[in-house]
């Protein structure tokens, strides 16, 4: 992984009178809106809050007149923007959508510390996307897997990404997928809903298990077509209400009809019609992102058309 850096910041800020009452986590927020009210409490957990030169909790409540100082130490990337074309399908001042190509990895991490899609947004966008969490992952609200092709939304300041990360919270974010998958799925309309975790021997693969650390996932799916040759297989439409790793992948294979052209979690045996289909990574599409606007406060609503590696392998279905 990149080396990070570390800069320290230090400043003193006085309560006032009006501001009596508050919790001193909740007065944070009101002062700093562009962090979350977990950030803070992190901070105060971590002694870099200091009210009325003391170490207090969280639930601190303010009468008025106390000396807070914050003494922050924030890591830093030294990651480089690389010049990858982007298709950017929205921009203003608040967030972008991008429509990801498949095999572009989202953001560094072990065995791709080059050529993301982040190395893209920092040339693109250059300072202005957000620095909230992790700082080798500016403007990175939500992800897509790497051979997973459609939109992803973009944070280009840190009060965006609390806004829109709060809309995953709680669920408002509409996520519309495109799949293909093995078999004829019956009954055309339903949901999957089973708990994810990683493998306890191989930590990149996720399986539907009750024990451990599993996160609790549901996905529903609607059939838009069915095909008899090479072998039957349905197109779906699928909505996922939480965001888990693979989710869509794993979800299926656990049914019996795993997404044809993943080779991580599909028999063996469909290689060859995958290869006659012309995939080389899963049939997987963000087709559909709908969530509220941090610049207009309305829902908007974006579409991306299916890739044309896709669409050929539909046509070859036809």
């Amino acid at each position: 992984m990149p080396a990070k850096k570390t800069t320290k910041t230090s400043q003193t800020l006085t309560v006032t009178p009006d501001e009596k009452g508050l919790r001193l986590d909740h007065w944070l927020v009101a002062r700093f809106p562009e962090k979350s009210r977990s950030f803070w409490q992190k901070q105060v957990k971590q002694k870099a809050i200091r009210f009325n030169h003391k170490v207090v909790s969280s639930n601190a409540v303010l009468k008025g007149g106390e000396t807070v100082k914050i003494r922050l130490q924030t890591p830093t990337s030294t990651l480089k923007g690389e010049n990858i074309p982007l298709d950017i399908v929205f921009e203003d001042k608040n967030y972008a959508v991008i429509n990801k190509p498949a095999g572009l990895v989202v953001h560094p991490g072990a065995g791709h510390q080059g050529h993301t899609l982040v190395h893209a947004l920092l040339y693109h966008f250059k300072k202005n996307l957000s620095k909230t969490g992790d700082p080798d992952r500016p403007g990175i609200v939500h992800r897509l897997d790497k051979d997973t092709s459609g939109l992803l939304m973009i944070a280009k300041n840190d009060a965006a990404h609390r806004f829109l990360s709060e809309q995953f919270e709680k669920k408002e974010v509409q996520k519309i997928y495109i799949t293909l998958v093995e078999g004829d799925l019956n009954p055309s309309r339903g949901s999957i809903e089973a708990p994810l975790s990683r493998g306890e021997k191989n930590r990149t693969q996720i399986k539907v298990t009750q024990k451990g650390d599993s996160r609790y996932a549901l996905t529903h799916y609607e059939v838009e077509k069915r095909f008899d040759f090479p072998l039957p297989c349905s197109l779906l439409k699928v909505r996922i209400e939480t965001g888990r790793t693979h989710q869509i992948r794993v979800h299926f294979k656990a049914i019996g009809h795993p997404v044809l052209g993943d080779m991580t979690y599909t028999k063996p045996s469909l290689k060859p019609v995958s290869e006659t289909l012309g995939l080389t990574r899963q049939f997987l599409h963000a087709a559909e992102l709908s969530f509220i606007s941090p610049t207009t406060k309305k829902r908007v609503h974006y579409k991306s058309e299916l890739p044309k590696d896709l669409q050929n392998a539909l046509k070859k279905l036809s």
